[in-house]
């Protein structure tokens, strides 16, 4: 004579076999997965698109944060090497001045670009 409850617990048995290959299935898929985008990306293509501007802004606002990210790195040196202060903050201002310059050569005469163009500083500053 078979147990009463048998039936049950070969479903159980089986849900459970499902539960697993579902999970199995799901830890594949999260490693095929790509990695999520950089956000300093994602904030130059948004803004970008924002400022109706394309690739090239992209591009040249990347480069000119690299730039502001070797003067602060350079900046930091000449700290630890004992280099004047003013010196060393008038260095990195003039450094990232002509970086800024490259972003502002694309800006036109549209209040959203003369909007932007006030703001740089801060969004240079929020980006590094």
């Amino acid at each position: 004579m078979k147990p009463k409850y048998a039936p049950f617990f070969g479903g159980l048995a089986l849900l459970a076999g499902v539960c697993a290959l579902a999970l199995r299935r799901e830890s594949h898929r999260s490693t095929d997965r790509r990695p999520a985008p950089d956000p300093r990306s994602q904030a130059l293509r948004k803004t970008a698109a924002r400022l109706g501007l394309g690739p090239e802004f992209e591009r040249e606002a990347a480069l000119t944060l690299e730039e502001i990210d070797r003067a602060w790195i350079e900046r930091n040196s000449d700290l630890l090497a004992g280099v004047d202060d003013e010196e060393i903050q008038r260095r990195y201002e003039e450094a990232k001045s002509r970086a800024r310059g490259r972003i502002e050569r694309l800006l036109g005469s549209d209040p959203r670009h003369a909007a932007f163009r006030e703001r740089l500083d801060e969004w240079l500053d929020e980006l590094r």
